[in-house]
């Protein structure tokens, strides 16, 4: 992984310093290899079952084994979620809207941060975590000082009793669509809008703090909709158990055990050329998105091969392998 970190750097700058391991490797086998396919059938139905199988024997779970497209994420996830779900899979397309707001986004907004271990606290299951971030999270937007051990045992006695009087209603209503859109309502109550809005900057104007509002609220009614539980309402939420797909652009910041550059062709990566480094400088910084594993794959199909693209990765170590079977496969 590291050698061809270090071939990409320097094919972006010539006098790139020494890529360095920032951690040990995990995995047995491949670590970064090129799989090669005829069709695009046998394309989606071997990546698939391939990452079932990495599933099913706990080497990796689902929502940390991304797929990463140029573009048209949206394509990808109609193409590959009928497949991925006969192999008991499901395709998490952080790229589409909710609303009027990207699902990534969304993720990453603040009143995502204050809202959603609040509803955790509400589903009856301990979780420390969620109360830590909970309190962290309330002591920041109510003002409270860590060292004023009077209002911070006066947070946590609000804390614990919104959470009883949560977790009644939660037991009282299964997870629906209405539902969803109450528990949000009693939620945000308790947390205050308005002091949303003025902690948070990007809040100020009440359209955008709208956009938030109702994006969240149509991503939890569509959980709690294909849910059974509240906990399995969450976690679809967060895309716990989910095969996570986005842009190359969209992966900064994150980081995933395992990467599959999905439909690795110059139809598809008509911009990934010599001569433009950005586009060379992003595929760089989402192949380090990569923690453990990095894998490409390119589909006869779709389109060419980028052969200047293997001439430099091949000879730092990445094996390339025609077709894919769940087991381990050698190198040609």
């Amino acid at each position: 992984m590291v050698a061809i970190q270090q071939v990409i750097a320097q094919r972006i700058d010539p006098d790139a310093d020494e890529v360095e391991a920032k951690g040990q490797c995990a995995v047995d086998g491949q670590v970064a290899a090129l799989w090669r396919f005829d069709t695009r059938e046998q394309e989606a139905q071997q990546i698939a079952a391939w990452i079932a199988n990495e599933v099913e024997n706990g080497r990796v779970e689902p929502h940390d084994c991304a797929i990463l497209v140029r573009m048209r994420a949206d394509y990808v996830e109609a193409e590959l979620a009928e497949v991925f779900a006969t192999e008991g899979l499901t395709i998490r397309n952080l790229a589409r809207n909710v609303g009027e707001i990207a699902l990534q986004e969304l993720l990453a907004e603040e009143i995502t941060d204050v809202i959603l271990p609040l509803l955790r606290l509400g589903t009856g299951k301990r979780s420390p975590g969620s109360w830590n971030a909970a309190q962290e999270e309330l002591q920041a937007l109510f003002a409270i000082d860590p060292d004023d051990e009077r209002a911070q045992e006066g947070l946590q006695r609000s804390i614990e009793e919104f959470s009883s009087s949560l977790r009644t209603a939660m037991r009282d209503n299964e997870p629906t669509g209405d539902s969803a859109a109450e528990i949000f309502r009693i939620a945000l109550k308790f947390v205050g809008a308005d002091r949303l809005r003025q902690a948070f900057p990007a809040y100020r104007r009440e359209a955008d703090f709208e956009r938030v509002r109702r994006g969240f609220i149509t991503l939890l009614s569509e959980c709690s909709e294909a849910a059974d539980t509240w906990c399995d309402a969450l976690d679809r939420f967060e895309g716990i158990g989910q095969v996570p797909l986005m842009t190359i652009h969209k992966s900064k910041g994150l980081e995933f055990h395992t990467i599959i550059f999905f439909g690795l062709d110059m139809q598809t990566w008509w911009s990934l050329s010599p001569g433009r480094e950005e586009e060379l400088n992003s595929f760089f910084v989402a192949f380090t998105r990569a923690m453990q594993r990095a894998f490409f794959s390119y589909c006869r199909e779709r389109g060419q091969a980028i052969v200047w693209l293997e001439n430099v990765l091949l000879p730092a170590g990445l094996d390339r392998v025609d077709g894919l079977t769940p087991c381990s496969v050698e190198p040609e």
